[in-house]
């Protein structure tokens, strides 16, 4: 349970370094928002895909807070830069 969050915080960490500028692309078989405290919350789940530039990551679930530029990663995670 730990390493499942030392990884979780680390791609937190990844991606609110790699993601800072530009817009998000996301994709996926379900969306579901919610607003928490003032904060939206956008839940993807099932074959998500976040592109940004020549950057995309594949997930099986992600959490988005817009306000705060905040992407949060859940299994299977993949990420491949076309550089």
């Amino acid at each position: 349970m730990k390493k499942q969050i030392s990884y979780i915080l680390i791609y937190i960490l990844f991606i609110n370094i790699a993601f800072n500028e530009g817009k998000l692309k996301f994709s996926a078989n379900s969306l579901e928002t919610n607003i928490k405290n003032n904060i939206e919350e956008q839940i993807f789940k099932n074959d998500v895909i976040i592109n940004k530039q020549t950057m995309t990551l594949y997930t099986d679930k992600a959490i988005y807070y817009p306000k705060l530029s905040k992407v949060i990663l859940i299994d299977n995670v993949k990420m491949y830069d076309m550089q």
